[in-house]
């Protein structure tokens, strides 16, 4: 997902995870500059989720 905030570029990566309990939204985010830098990174903390049920 992309966006642009006060004219700052920004990219999105996210985990969303919905069951009759309820609704988890894991978001992770940098400017459009830093995301190939950052990706990898990015994406190792959103794969830190666990969900305890």
């Amino acid at each position: 997902m992309s966006g642009t905030i006060q004219g700052i570029k920004i990219k999105y990566l996210g985990y969303y995870y919905s069951d009759q309990k309820g609704t988890v939204q894991l978001l992770a985010y940098t400017s459009a500059m830093l995301y190939k830098e950052a990706r990898a990174e990015m994406e190792t903390f959103l794969n830190g989720l666990v969900l305890i049920n």
